[in-house]
């Protein structure tokens, strides 16, 4: 019969013991712990800054920008736009027609290229804007009842 012979070398070269396997998870667990939070951070800032800008691009499609000579859709309609969808889909909308005194009026969009509609709708967490062209304080000419804006 063979004997099988143990020995303290052999039994080391096995493996990790647990109290080994605890330390390092518990390492891991405070690594990730302490960095999550600055994942997140970034995260959340870089979120900000990509809802500052297509905020800004609504906004210079709504009301143009005099430095690049565009009037937006405000300029070319004379009015807001009911919705945003106004910005990149034309719809019943008129087309340019120009008057006798030099002056265009019409629907020249999309004032917004590279979005969907959907795109367009939602800021960078995923939530809708709410695009309201009815000033504060002023009757809602569609249910007759007082507007209150957020803010």
């Amino acid at each position: 019969m063979n004997k099988l012979v143990v020995s303290e070398a052999n039994l080391k070269e096995k493996g990790f013991t647990l109290i080994e396997v605890i330390v390092v998870l518990a390492v891991v667990a405070i690594l990730i712990g302490a960095l999550t939070p600055l994942i997140f951070q970034q995260l959340n800032a870089a979120r900000e800054r990509a809802t500052r800008q297509e905020m800004e691009m609504i906004q210079e499609a709504i009301l143009g920008n005099t430095e690049k000579g565009t009037f937006g859709y405000s300029g070319d309609m004379g009015r807001l736009p009911n919705s945003l969808e106004e910005l990149i889909i034309k719809g019943d909308q008129p087309s340019p027609e120009a008057y006798t005194n030099g002056i265009t009026y019409g629907w020249r969009g999309p004032y917004i290229s590279g979005f969907d509609t959907e795109a367009l709708l939602t800021d960078a967490w995923g939530n809708n804007y709410i695009y309201d062209n009815v000033p504060s304080g002023t009757e809602d000419c569609h249910h007759g009842k007082g507007h209150q804006s957020m803010g």
